[in-house]
């Protein structure tokens, strides 16, 4: 219990001081967990767009029920393996794509019903499929005799899975930049308990106390300033990395990232602890060398 008295002078005697570390702790504990999620998150999104295409084979107007039904077949039979279960295959009707076209547009839904008979000629017949595809199978496909053209989400994402490999060399920079700025703050904060308790460590020292007992003093300083700031990094990422993603997920056009959890917003703190705790390890393994 003494110690913990004695620990807790420096945060007594300069609370404005450490409040301003502790937040500089908080926003470097927690932009560098974020930045380390977003790698992981943005890595699995490549291993996603790479893995699971969705392709749209359009088909050449004016073909018969057993012509557009023979297309089906030829796809889901040579492509079984990459295609996988038969509801990642499906033909979508005019009247399927006009039911989605009022979802997002009724406008242009209604101006398409109201062509009569000339609908068939205007509203695309196409197949969706999921799956792993190459070049040259979508190349094969695109060639067969009543598709017209295809698109794959290969396409319109690869742009993005070209970058997320820079992107993913920035967000570890970030991170540890971070975790540099964190150690950072740790030493500060060690120079401010050494200059806040000079007096009672000097009378400590002069009652007799060994050296190695007297930076134990300034260990429980540190360790008690972890545990502050771990908690403020806990409680910061629980109120704010929600919305934050909630944000990053309406931007990202059809793309998703997972949300943080928990446990991985728990490490992240104890990290912050950690780094403390290092800190005054290192305030014990100098004072020992002094010796």
């Amino acid at each position: 219990m003494g110690l913990l008295k004695l620990g807790l002078l420096p945060l007594k005697k300069y609370p404005f001081g450490f409040f301003i570390f502790s937040i500089f702790a908080t926003l470097f504990g927690a932009s560098g967990a974020l930045f380390f999620h977003l790698y992981l998150n943005f890595n699995q999104v490549k291993k996603q767009v790479v893995e699971n295409q969705v392709v749209t084979a359009f088909l050449k107007p004016g073909l018969s029920h057993t012509q557009q039904q023979q297309v089906l077949d030829e796809i889901r039979t040579e492509y079984a393996s990459s295609i996988g279960s038969e509801e990642s295959i499906k033909f979508v009707t005019p009247e399927e794509f006009l039911d989605r076209m009022e979802e997002s547009d009724k406008t242009l839904a209604k101006e398409l019903v109201d062509l009569g008979s000339e609908l068939e000629d205007v509203v695309p017949r196409y197949l969706t499929f999921k799956g792993k595809f190459s070049d040259a199978d979508l190349l094969k496909i695109k060639n067969y005799g009543n598709v017209e053209d295809i698109f794959s989400s290969k396409d319109k994402l690869f742009a993005l899975a070209e970058s997320i490999d820079v992107l993913g060399i920035l967000l570890i920079g970030a991170s540890i930049i971070s975790l540099i700025g964190l150690f950072f703050v740790g030493f500060r904060v060690r120079k401010l308990v050494k200059d806040s308790s000079i007096l009672p460590l000097q009378t400590a020292f002069l009652m007799g106390a060994p050296p190695f007992r007297v930076a134990v003093l300034k260990v429980v300083s540190l360790i008690l300033f972890g545990l502050m700031s771990s908690g403020f990094t806990f409680s910061f990422m629980v109120l704010f990395s929600k919305p934050l993603y909630s944000r990053i997920n309406l931007a990202m056009d059809g793309v998703r990232l997972h949300e943080i959890q928990l446990p991985y917003i728990a490490s992240s703190a104890f990290v912050v602890f950690l780094s403390f705790a290092i800190v005054s390890l290192l305030t014990l393994t100098t004072q020992r060398v002094r010796r």
